[in-house]
């Protein structure tokens, strides 16, 4: 028996007249009035589809219903990134204009064009042919190269430097989280993160040079067309600075075809192994950036330690009754989990190894 937690939610909706009056007045190329329906909703940005009387297509982003000041901080934040990286090389969508004032839907937001693109999911990526398939490697490998590539200082987003690694921050965000909910979370797999956080930290390399980090660059925040070209990355609301080897090691982990990869809550976008591999993605990013390999295997550490510690906050909050209108697979949740701390300690395991034998 699959046991399961639901929750009940309230419908999000928009003001399409205020709206509607709003766009006229600062995106006169939009066809109002326009009509709104919803995408996706939850604890990250809700997403709204925009429809003009011509029939063009937007999406506007905003702050979750009941959002902090610090989550419409990441609206605004979000919209600078973009406004920034526009006329650059990576591939993002087109921006329509910037609300920020809450004066119109409650909340700052955006809008964007639609592009006529579709996500980088299980489902999407098996109705791309071989060749568009084969192409998928140089078009992820670049995408990436070209957001590394980026100059920070030169584009504007020099505040975004931190003087700590991206994997210190990572470690002691996520660790407080989990301490403050150390109550709901079974003890063995406390006592393991807590160590696993530990030893991350411990063994860190020492620091590539820094870059733009996306900090979500996974598969499902890609945007492609169907000849397998990257034409848009979404979500830059974790946009920071750090080791690029943290986004290369995101995308190889939700791939689903590393080594340790065991069943997922839902299908990783290359489980039937159709598509080029998570490896053939970082040889093609190592050979256009130059970066040295033998660092990646921390960072697939890493990667495996902070999304186990997203994936345990989100089953705490579910359990606690905190979130609505979602359910959840506590059994496959906890499966993954526990392959997920397997990963996390193979990987440190075998950086380690040299290190002790060295000693001895």
């Amino acid at each position: 028996m699959v046991e399961t937690v639901t929750r009940a939610a309230g419908e999000a909706s928009l003001d399409e007249r205020r709206l509607s009056d709003w766009l006229r007045r600062h995106a006169p190329d939009v066809d109002v009035p326009v009509s709104a329906r919803m995408l996706s909703a939850g604890r990250s940005n809700i997403i709204y589809e925009l429809t003009g009387t011509d029939g063009r297509r937007y999406v506007l982003r905003r702050p979750p219903h009941g959002g902090t000041e610090a989550r419409t901080h990441d609206v605004l934040r979000e919209w600078k990134i973009l406004q920034a990286l526009e006329p650059t090389a990576v591939p993002t969508p087109p921006l329509v204009a910037m609300c920020e004032t809450d004066d119109v839907i409650g909340t700052p937001f955006f809008v964007m064009e639609f592009v006529p693109a579709q996500p980088l999911n299980f489902q999407t990526a098996r109705s791309l042919d071989e060749t568009a398939r084969k192409r998928l490697s140089r078009s992820l490998g670049g995408a990436l190269h070209k957001l590394h590539s980026i100059d920070i200082e030169a584009v504007g987003l020099g505040s975004l430097h931190r003087e700590r690694s991206v994997v210190e921050r990572q470690v002691s965000g996520w660790q407080r989280r989990l301490d403050s909910l150390a109550d709901l979370l079974s003890p063995a797999m406390y006592a393991d993160m807590t160590d696993l956080g530990r030893r991350l930290v411990a063994t860190q390399p020492e620091s590539l040079p820094q870059t733009l980090v996306h900090g979500d660059f996974k598969s499902d925040n890609l945007m492609v067309d169907d000849s397998g070209q990257v034409v848009a990355v979404l979500d830059w609301e974790l946009t920071t600075t750090g080791d690029p080897f943290v986004d290369l090691a995101w995308l190889m982990m939700w791939w689903g075809d590393d080594i340790y990869t065991g069943p997922w809550l839902f299908d990783p976008v290359n489980k039937d192994g159709r598509l080029c591999s998570g490896r053939d993605i970082a040889d093609e990013y190592l050979k256009l950036s130059g970066a040295d390999a033998a660092q990646l295997p921390f960072y697939l550490s890493f990667a495996y330690w902070r999304l186990t510690a997203i994936n345990l906050v989100t089953r705490a909050r579910f359990v606690s009754g905190a979130m609505a209108g979602k359910s959840l697979d506590l059994q496959r949740m906890a499966a993954q989990l526990q392959w997920q701390v397997q990963a996390c300690r193979g990987y440190l395991d075998a950086i380690e190894a040299p290190r002790r034998n060295g000693m001895q």
